[in-house]
């Protein structure tokens, strides 16, 4: 049974909970407790009480979108779970309203009026594809906002923060190039999706990449799931003369691509996507997608990592819907709340919309406490596309995904490139 729209998680808590704090993300327990006393004050701003701050969330739980965004919301839940069970934000109680944009940007829009102004909220996460819905109007109000990023929206208003950008208009990155050229390729066939802009934007960062390496795109081609025949486009792949896949559509689009290239002859040396990291991938396609790799974020799940205990903790604590809890989805919700409840505390005992703006854009080198693949400046992370990532690839028996060690020049398992030049 789905829980309430409001979201209260009281002040009681127990040695799990004492345990989590001690390596939860950046805003500590120590730093959400702080400053009790200021907080029980008058403020002024929308959704701020002596000891409540109301927040919305909006995503897709419904529409074409809700299967891959719908864990999401047990992301954003759990880490304001962790904050309120350790004093909340300077003495306040973070509560959650969430609305559903039913994967489409009017609804977008409505949900986040709605928000503003009839629930009264002080900022709103936006964890969904639609943004582009809202923004102009969140810009306009000066509501801060938080979320997943999946287009350049994100990198056209101050008000908006994100990590983990791939998006970002006018600049690349060198990091793909040299997965592919480190794993022996020199010819890429590039597959996007026409129809989603989100794909048509990381297919040219893609490109850009790879020629900054000195790979040729020898072919592209255009695939929807369920429409397009993956045959087809081995044949053209072979056709090519490519050694390298490269995909900005779906990690099951991008598997069946692999397979049929494979049956077709193929000699693949690297194949990738910012898509697939889902177990459900691997008994469906076996060893025919062995090597098949997905670049990400956020620490990967095969990792051992005190940051990665902290999430599945506070998983099993207040989003036990989620299980298991290892999904990407989830985690960056988790990550993007925290990255709220930062600009929170920083924004002082009696938090403005300005100040929160402010304060967190002055924030240099936030990595949620480890879960991010690299330290993020927060004055240039919605302007500026991220350096860093890591691969997770499926092992050669399909029964897991592995973490595949750093490229050259790298200190640990992340792929760090430079930023290039856009054509």
């Amino acid at each position: 049974m789905d829980r309430p729209l409001k979201l209260w998680v009281g002040v009681a808590a127990t040695g799990l909970i004492v345990a989590l704090t001690t390596s939860a993300c950046a805003t500590s327990g120590a730093a959400e407790a702080a400053g009790a006393a200021g907080a029980a004050g008058a403020c002024s701003a929308p959704g701020v009480t002596p000891k409540e701050l109301k927040v919305g969330l909006v995503f897709p739980n419904t529409g074409i979108l809700a299967t891959v965004f719908r864990s999401v919301r047990s992301g954003v839940e759990a880490r304001i779970g962790v904050a309120n069970a350790t004093g909340g934000i300077r003495g306040r109680q973070i509560s959650i309203e969430w609305r559903d944009d039913e994967s489409d940007a009017t609804k977008n829009l409505t949900a986040s009026r709605d928000l503003i102004e009839n629930v009264g909220v002080f900022g709103i996460l936006q964890e969904t594809s639609f943004v582009s819905g809202s923004a102009e109007y969140l810009s306009t109000k000066g509501v801060p906002v938080t979320g997943l990023v999946t287009d350049s929206t994100w990198g056209k208003y101050s008000n908006m923060f994100t990590v983990s950008n791939q998006y970002a208009d006018g600049s690349n990155v060198s990091t793909f190039g040299l997965y592919a050229k480190q794993n022996g390729g020199t010819r890429a066939y590039l597959l996007e999706s026409t129809l989603r802009a989100s794909s048509r934007m990381a297919a040219a960062k893609l490109e850009a990449s790879l020629k900054s390496q000195g790979i040729r795109i020898v072919g592209t081609g255009d695939y929807s799931d369920n429409s397009t025949d993956p045959a087809h486009v081995a044949a053209d792949i072979r056709r090519s003369g490519a050694d390298v896949i490269v995909g900005a559509i779906s990690g099951t689009g991008l598997a069946n691509v692999v397979k049929a290239a494979r049956a077709a002859g193929v000699p693949i040396k690297a194949a990738f996507g910012p898509d697939g990291y889902y177990p459900s991938l691997l008994p469906q396609f076996g060893p025919s997608i062995a090597g098949m790799a997905v670049y990400i974020g956020f620490t990967p799940f095969e990792a051992h990592s005190a940051a990665l205990d902290a999430y599945r903790n506070a998983m099993v604590q207040y989003a036990p819907e989620l299980n298991p809890p290892d999904q990407g989805t989830a985690v960056m919700g988790y990550i993007t709340a925290d990255l709220f409840l930062r600009g929170l505390a920083a924004a002082g005992d009696c938090p403005t919309r300005n100040g929160f703006i402010q304060s967190l854009r002055a924030v240099h080198n936030y990595n949620a406490d480890g879960l991010l693949a690299e330290t993020v400046d927060m004055a240039t992370s919605s302007i500026q596309v991220s350096r860093c990532y890591f691969f997770v690839r499926v092992n050669d028996a399909a029964t897991a995904f592995e973490v595949v060690p750093g490229g050259r020049g790298t200190d640990g398992k992340q792929w760090c490139g430079e930023l290039v030049a856009a054509e």
